[in-house]
């Protein structure tokens, strides 16, 4: 999570910026190898950005601001309040340890307890035009950021089922003799172990088939550059959902369903194979799944897509 983050909070550099812009922070993250984390979640009210001499003052707190706490630099959105551009939208660059940037160390969820999603604290953070990555806008190709974003977590979680099975399959080749009512002499050779893996493994590869094939597609999307067309952005948003949709409830199903084969000490929390499960429904939570079955159903029936938005 941390590492997707990382890459497609810095793609805004290619998505949003300038030309200009996008090739100076490129090559500033190149140059000083930097971990970007960001404090962007738009279910909080927006950091203001007060006008002051030189640029502006950043002022307010974001929660749920992944690898903020961690990484070198934080990529940041709110809103300009007062002066000539009140109102606007402003996402802009600031070093972790610039003054006045204070992470919390809040983060207290049941999983994904690494990504370091905790709450940042920015009191009267000086911003000037330097750090400006980009205004606000809804060119197609600019806005491009949450359909990756969504992307990288319809893919999250395929790891996080593949990982699930995987130290599922370990533990079960593990285990020693077999149930007292079995035919079979060893667990890995029950029919009831096999079908229950045979039909999680099979759950998994048609995920993988369809985020291998939407990865493709939205690769194809974004070559486009500034000939991406609403239309284009429209549907690639969907194609997303539907793997979204898909890795969701896979991902939940097998961390869940593979207890079924492990046996009872498997519940150790010593063997840690709940942590696939604490990790994918802690993530799962980010937006709600049934809001991304809503947007294809509305597209599929209704040609109709959502308002553009960090979450679709």
């Amino acid at each position: 999570q941390v590492l997707a983050y990382h890459y497609v909070n810095e793609s805004n550099a290619g998505f949003a910026a300038t030309p200009e812009a996008g090739e100076r922070w490129y090559r500033a993250s190149a140059a000083n190898r930097w971990i970007w984390g960001d404090s962007v979640n738009p279910t909080d009210p927006d950091l203001a950005f007060e006008p002051a001499p030189g640029g502006w003052t950043l002022r307010g707190t974001k929660r749920f601001s992944t690898g903020a706490s961690a990484g070198d630099v934080i990529l940041v959105s709110g809103t300009v309040r007062g002066g000539d551009d009140d109102g606007r939208g402003l996402t802009v660059v600031v070093e972790r340890t610039r003054s006045g940037v204070a992470p919390l160390g809040d983060w207290d969820a049941l999983g994904q307890r690494q990504s370091a999603s905790g709450s940042v604290r920015f009191d009267d953070v000086l911003i000037s035009e330097s750090d400006v990555l980009a205004w606000a806008g809804d060119e197609p190709f600019g806005t491009l950021f949450t359909p990756a974003i969504q992307l990288s977590f319809g893919n999250l979680y395929l790891g996080i089922a593949e990982g699930a099975l995987a130290q599922g399959v370990d533990l079960v080749r593990e285990r020693r003799g077999s149930w007292f009512l079995s035919t079979a002499e060893k667990y890995r050779d029950d029919p009831f172990t096999q079908r229950i893996v045979g039909d999680l493994d099979a759950r998994i590869a048609a995920a993988e088939a369809l985020a291998d094939r939407v990865g493709d597609d939205f690769d194809a999307v974004v070559a486009r550059g500034s000939a991406v067309t609403s239309e284009d952005r429209g549907r690639i948003a969907i194609d997303i959902a539907r793997l979204k949709i898909v890795t969701n409830e896979t991902a939940l199903d097998v961390a869940n369903r593979v207890f079924e084969v492990t046996g009872s000490s498997s519940a150790k929390a010593s063997t840690g194979l709940d942590l696939h499960w604490r990790n994918i429904r802690t993530h799962s939570l980010h937006d709600p799944v049934d809001f991304k079955r809503l947007e294809v159903g509305a597209y599929v029936l209704n040609g109709e897509n959502q308002p553009i938005s960090l979450y679709t």
